[in-house]
């Protein structure tokens, strides 16, 4: 897989930029660059729709100061989601809204990161009640790789690849051996199959131009097992979801530079603000233990699991490299 930086990113963005001379065109024109080796093959407009969409909002970007408006614009962020929020929480969420802006969405005015912030809680928590459902399955497929029984995940990988050898023995059919190639991929780098079928959430079968529809079918059917590139516990997901959290309100990050506030919330702050929301909104089963040293660690992504970047602290243990960015900095 070719991988990108953020730096040749934003170095040919600002290329179109100079070309055209418009924002709005300038994307476009890079996104149809990056597009242009899948024409023929995937119908991609739907999903260069869905980064306009982004685009736009972050265009409306804006401060607000009367007390009034800052009222209903948290009022419509919350409503935004289905849930009984705590008084302290609410109490945070006024805190954090003196580092935000707010944008408009769907003709309401939003907090632009907080919004982002509660987005990303709900995701954790969807996904950890996924797992929960894969513990009380007895289906091993549907258990896939995050929640195998075997202790390491190439011993979950063999016993698939041997039954799939088997078949082709039997059946030397094409959709066998698309099977078996993505399988031995995924032995040998589990985390980039995982980071393509991540991005094949964002496609549907029906945006492929191929023939070959069986074939397609197959290449789907296996992200149900092929589900994480590690063996998950509950904990990696509440981890990931405190770093996802503050992340989004340090310094010098895409979402701060977005911004463009004149002030940070200050790191002793933000670990006290995030540890009250994280350990209430897992409703105190597990204890958030974040302090200003947490959040000047490296990060890096362990897996994607259930459509979501699981993240976790970096050491030299577990370093791995990210698998469509180099050298990309997680805050």
């Amino acid at each position: 897989m070719n991988k990108f930086t953020i730096e040749q990113i934003i170095l040919e963005f600002k290329n179109e930029l100079q070309k055209t001379g418009s924002i709005e065109k300038a994307l476009e024109n890079y996104l149809n660059e990056q597009f242009k080796e899948f024409d023929g093959l995937i119908d991609y407009e739907n999903y260069k729709k869905q980064i306009f969409e982004q685009f736009k909002i972050s265009q409306t970007l804006h401060s607000i100061s009367s007390k009034k408006e800052i009222n209903s614009t948290l009022l419509n962020t919350l409503s935004t989601y289905d849930y009984n929020y705590l008084d302290e929480q609410i109490e945070i969420f006024y805190k954090l809204i003196e580092y935000d802006k707010a944008c408009i969405i769907d003709d309401q005015k939003i907090y632009y990161r907080l919004n982002t912030l509660l987005c990303k809680i709900f995701e954790h928590l969807e996904t950890l009640e996924k797992w929960h459902e894969f513990e009380e399955s007895e289906d091993i497929l549907k258990k896939g790789i995050a929640r195998t029984s075997h202790p390491i995940v190439s011993d979950a990988i063999k016993p698939r690849i041997k039954t799939i050898n088997d078949s082709l023995e039997l059946n030397p059919i094409q959709s066998n051996e698309i099977m078996l190639n993505i399988y031995n991929d995924f032995e040998s780098n589990p985390l980039e199959i995982t980071a393509i079928y991540n991005s094949l959430q964002h496609l549907k079968k029906e945006n492929f131009l191929i023939d070959e529809k069986q074939n397609l079918e197959t290449l789907f059917n296996q992200q149900t097992f092929l589900n994480s590139a590690k063996i998950l516990e509950d904990t990696h997901i509440f981890n990931s979801c405190k770093i996802t959290s503050y992340l989004l309100y340090k310094e010098k990050t895409i979402i701060d530079s977005s911004l463009q506030l004149n002030k940070n919330i200050p790191y002793t702050q933000l670990a006290k603000y995030m540890n009250i929301l994280i350990d209430s909104f897992f409703d105190y089963i597990y204890k958030s233990n974040l302090t200003e040293n947490h959040i000047e660690k490296e990060v890096q992504l362990k897996t994607y699991f259930n459509n979501l970047e699981i993240l976790e602290f970096r050491n030299k243990k577990n370093y791995q490299e990210h698998p469509i960015f180099n050298n990309i900095k997680f805050g």
